[in-house]
C-alpha cells in the first residue's frame, strides 16, 4: 500500500475515480500550501512548480499496487506527469505534477480546486 493526493479527475465524483480508485481506502480531503499552481488543461488540471506555496485541495487514499500501475499509466508517468512525495495530514503521499514549462501560459485555477472549477458528474459504480 502507498498514499497519493489526487486533486483531478481522480477525486471522488470525477470519471477516473469511478475507473481506477473507487475501491481503494479513502483517508480524506485537504488544503494544502504547496509550491505548485493549479492550471487547466481543458478536461483536466496539472499542476506545475512555482516559487511561492499556493492552495491545492487534495483526496488522500491508500492504494494498493495495481491502482498505483494504473494510476501511473493515466498520469503517463514517467514521461508526461511527474510525481513526488509531499506532506499531507495522512502522512507523506505522492502526487503528480508537469515539469514542463510549455505548460506555463495556461489558465490558472486560482482556486487550486478542480471540483470549484468544473462540475464533478455522479457515478453509480
Amino acid at each position: 500500500m502507498r498514499q497519493i493526493a489526487v486533486y483531478g479527475t481522480l477525486r471522488r465524483g470525477f470519471d477516473n475515480y469511478g475507473y481506477l480508485l473507487y475501491d481503494q481506502e479513502f483517508l480524506g480531503q485537504e488544503v494544502l500550501e504547496l509550491p505548485f499552481k493549479m492550471i487547466s488543461l481543458g478536461g483536466y488540471p496539472g499542476l506545475i512548480a512555482t516559487k511561492d506555496n499556493h492552495p491545492i485541495t487534495v483526496e488522500v487514499f491508500n492504494i494498493d499496487d495495481e491502482a498505483a500501475r494504473s494510476v501511473d499509466h493515466l498520469e503517463g508517468f514517467p514521461g508526461f506527469y511527474t510525481r513526488k512525495i509531499v506532506d499531507t495530514g495522512f502522512g507523506p503521499s505522492w502526487i503528480y505534477y508537469l515539469e514542463d514549462k510549455q505548460y506555463q501560459n495556461l489558465v490558472e485555477i486560482t482556486s487550486g480546486d478542480w471540483a470549484k472549477y468544473v462540475e464533478p458528474i455522479e457515478h453509480t459504480r
